[in-house]
């Protein structure tokens, strides 16, 4: 009968366990599924859309050719295989709906693992609480709400270090084989995740410090001797590109991060600078909630004063993140550093209770634990609901929250693209159909997917081609020299003879081809089109007679009604493939210097400039004339603004 009874309650208590995990869960899961695409398209996110699907489509049909996985080649692939397959299963067209929500169930998923790491190795009330401090962390909700690499590396991450310490606790040597796979997967998400090895590593060594002292050597299982050979290998499996040569193919993307991290600059306390090794310890200490902040120097007293093993591997795995401080690659806030946040909630919990096991509440501890605890939870609640959704733009009190923060220009502010699409929607809603809009934004490429099929709007300045066809009027007998001045593409016919072909991005370049033309009237056809940047095209020319000059009006013409007029027939096209025509005139020399602006249209109705592109580059328009009608907020902090022109004169068409 006592077993019986014995045997109910452990029954009991294993269903209150499993009814307190899917609790924790859902409230994870529906906080982050809450409003879920409020904000826009983030800078990585169309990368690993696209790349993702591609390279599950090809490796379920087989197809390992280099070429097919060079897409985004330096970022290993896990979560590109993650995101791919639920676009390819569940998503139409370009929508990232069916992502986030994953990203937001892995997410959630890393707060269970981190309750199961507080209640084994701390007490269940410790797991309770930093799975809650989790679920509502905006730096952990931002990317929770996105789909990104950082949240299945959290998971994967996370896992790993459960999975290791449970093989220390139980000496089961299964767990240190399951961590060694579970790390290879995190690896293949995330170069950062190395440094689970160096943890890894240390955690070990704390754990036989005392054999070590006593012994002068230690015993390692033959699980642990493995577990970096079974990460490299599990690795290597899921990354074809490897499978030629993995060692040289591994050295190239560290080279490659290497070389990326020596030219990024990003703004930092006040200047646009190369980012010093602190750099991530002051994000951290600028994005972590006061209270937490409290939590974490509570835990560090009684870590000081208990000196216990776990206490200490909490420690370590909050710490060796930041050992990346140490790279050539510092840039983009936390997200380098993005796996100390499941720790940091199990500090901030055994800080809590340390704080509470500290005040003179012997009679109602219990129920009093339980309330702070509830305020230390609506306090996260109401921190994430003040910046939401713009998660990623959370900076905390100490440094006056995102709108000092941008004031005084000490971090970034709508650096992966936040507060583009809300800009956009509000232009489609107020513009007419014959509206032109000025995009002044980075990432600019976060635009396109969304926008690129409404012909109405477009990135003045890009993406634009233009066909002029007419006559040539030749004066001399002569081997003639022309030549073309070009930012991008150019072609150049002379009587149905390709001259002149260079189809190709290019900055500004001269092109020449030579031709024998007797005197007379000779067909001319130039084709140019804009890609990324600056846009200009000039035509010249030169012969024996005379020194190289732009072709003149005077010897350029077409036929209207049977009769000559001067200038060449020019039509402009939206795209670079000749399909949609926007614009046709009559320019009398071909000698144009766009810039960044348009050919078509000199003002803009509209502009949209984000604070990104405020700080790296400059307006490139004139706001004398403009208005501001609406302006995309982060608590205070604007992310992107929109300008409307006040007066738009009549522009008849000009050919500079």
């Amino acid at each position: 009968m006592r077993r019986t009874v014995k045997d109910l309650l452990v029954q009991k208590k294993i269903r209150q366990n499993i009814l307190l995990v899917i609790a924790l869960f859902l409230i994870a899961l529906s906080f982050r599924l809450w409003d879920l695409n409020a904000t826009g398209v983030t800078w990585d996110e169309r990368v690993y859309f696209l790349a993702g699907k591609h390279y599950v489509w090809h490796g379920l049909h087989l197809n390992f050719d280099p070429e097919i996985w060079a897409e985004n080649a330096e970022v290993p692939p896990m979560a590109k295989y993650i995101y791919g397959a639920t676009n390819l299963l569940f998503a139409k067209g370009e929508d990232y709906t069916a992502s986030r929500i994953l990203s937001a169930i892995m997410a959630a998923l890393t707060c269970i693992i981190v309750y199961l790491v507080g209640k084994e190795f701390f007490k269940k009330r410790v797991g309770i609480l930093a799975a809650l401090i989790l679920a509502f962390l905006p730096p952990f909700v931002a990317h929770g709400k996105i789909a990104a690499i950082e949240s299945p590396l959290a998971l994967f991450f996370t896992l790993a270090v459960y999975f290791f310490l449970r093989g220390i606790k139980t000496g089961n040597q299964r767990k240190y084989l399951l961590s060694g796979i579970v790390c290879g997967v995190a690896l293949a998400t995330k170069f950062t995740s190395l440094l689970l090895f160096i943890l890894a590593f240390l955690i070990f060594l704390l754990a036989k410090k005392t054999e070590l002292l006593r012994k002068k050597e230690i015993t390692v299982p033959l699980a642990v001797i493995f577990f970096p050979v079974l990460s490299f290998l599990t690795l290597v499996a899921l990354w074809p590109p490897l499978w030629s040569g993995p060692f040289s193919q591994l050295m190239w993307r560290v080279t490659f991060y290497q070389d990326y991290g020596q030219w990024i600059r990003e703004m930092f306390l006040g200047k646009i600078v190369q980012l010093p090794i602190y750099y991530f310890l002051l994000y951290f200490l600028a994005t972590t909630p006061l209270l937490i902040l409290i939590f974490l120097v509570s835990f560090f007293h009684k870590l000081v004063k208990e000196r216990t093993f776990y206490l200490f591997a909490l420690a370590l795995w909050l710490g060796v993140p930041f050992l990346w401080s140490f790279s050539g690659l510092r840039a983009d806030g936390i997200r380098y550093i993005y796996p100390i946040y499941p720790p940091l909630s199990l500090v901030s919990a055994i800080g809590f209770f340390h704080i509470a096991g500290a005040l003179p509440l012997t009679r109602y501890k219990r129920a009093t634990g339980g309330l702070f605890s509830a305020m230390v939870v609506g306090y996260l609640v109401l921190t994430s609901l003040i910046i939401h959704p713009y998660y990623l733009d959370y900076y905390n009190e100490i440094i006056g929250g995102p709108k000092n923060v941008y004031r005084r220009r000490w971090f970034e502010i709508g650096w992966w693209a936040e507060g583009i699409h809300e800009a956009m929607e509000y232009v489609i809603k107020k513009a007419g159909p014959d509206a032109w809009v000025l995009y002044k934004v980075r990432p600019s490429q976060t635009i396109q997917p969304l926008y690129g099929s409404l012909q109405d709007f477009g990135r003045i300045g890009d993406d634009f081609s233009v066909r002029w066809t007419g006559k040539l009027k030749i004066s001399f007998d002569d081997n003639y020299t022309f030549y073309t001045i070009s930012d991008d593409g150019v072609r150049l016919w002379i009587d149905g003879r390709l001259i002149i072909n260079n189809w190709t991005v290019h900055p500004a370049t001269e092109d020449r081809g030579d031709d024998y033309l007797v005197t007379g009237d000779h067909d001319i056809k130039l084709e140019f089109y804009e890609g990324p940047g600056l846009a200009s095209i000039k035509l010249c020319w030169s012969s024996g007679h005379f020194s190289k000059a732009i072709i003149p009006s005077s010897h350029l013409y077409h036929q209207i009604e049977g009769k000559s007029r001067q200038g060449l027939i020019g039509r402009y096209y939206r795209g670079t493939n000749f399909q949609d025509l926007k614009l046709t005139r009559v320019d009398p020399t071909i000698n144009f210097d766009w810039g960044d602006g348009s050919p078509w249209r000199r003002h803009p109705d509209y502009v949209i400039i984000n604070t990104y592109y405020e700080w790296y580059a400059s307006f490139g328009f004139d706001p004398k004339n403009f208005r501001e009608v609406y302006v995309v907020k982060a608590a205070g902090a604007p992310l992107a603004r929109v300008y409307q022109r006040i007066k738009v004169s009549p522009q008849p068409p000009a050919s500079d």
